[in-house]
């Protein structure tokens, strides 16, 4: 068990792409530094265009995949998410035992809130979406492309779709034959309307999740 948990210990990281403003990527490693380092000198990010963040867990695969799960619908490709890069870069902080976190290129911290004292940031899922856009249960959602394929809301990240209670990003992964949850607002409408398109206005509205 013992040899267990130490093969599970390592880093979860955000890294910042200046070349790519809005995207972030979000992993896991057993040596962040090493992994991030490697990745760019096989990649098109350069040393000066990225900048990361990581913290070290006692089960970094359980550490990514709630990162994952947090920013679901934020997700644009496997692990690269977009249009939550701030709020991934604090997540961090708050995940950080002690206050105690790594940062590339070194920053001065001092300016950073306590983990303890730091007020938890707030994501748009399904339901605060649905609050703050008055979207009632028993709405319908409508497929981008196909207007046939109709799933009606129950509340919380439910649908109904075919009988069956599930989630609307299970179910554009599962159509798309994706191995990963894509990031749903993308691909649901209401009212004729991306969920993503009524995000982004209540976002210009100064509204929060």
């Amino acid at each position: 068990m013992q040899d267990e948990n130490k093969d599970k210990k390592g880093h979860v990281y955000v890294v910042l792409f200046d070349t790519m403003p809005g995207l972030c990527k979000i992993g896991r490693a057993k040596d962040a530094d090493a992994r991030i380092h490697g990745e760019a000198k096989r990649s098109a990010f350069l040393p000066g265009n990225f900048r990361y963040r990581y913290v070290e867990v006692e089960d970094m695969y359980a550490g990514e995949a709630r990162m994952h799960e947090v920013f679901d619908d934020y997700r644009f490709d496997g692990e690269c998410f977009k249009g939550c890069q701030d709020m991934a870069w604090k997540a961090i902080v708050l995940m950080a035992k002690d206050g105690e976190y790594y940062e590339y290129p070194p920053e001065e911290k001092s300016g950073e809130t306590p983990p303890e004292k730091a007020e938890k940031p707030r994501y748009w899922t399904l339901p605060r979406l649905c609050e703050k856009a008055e979207i009632p249960v028993d709405a319908t959602f409508t497929w981008k492309d196909k207007s046939n394929t109709v799933v009606k809301y129950m509340g919380g990240n439910e649908v109904l779709y075919e009988g069956n209670i599930t989630s609307l990003s299970r179910i554009v992964q599962e159509k798309l034959g994706w191995n990963f949850r894509p990031a749903a607002f993308h691909h649901w409408k209401y009212n004729g309307e991306l969920l993503e398109d009524i995000k982004q206005k209540l976002v210009d509205d100064g509204v929060k999740p």
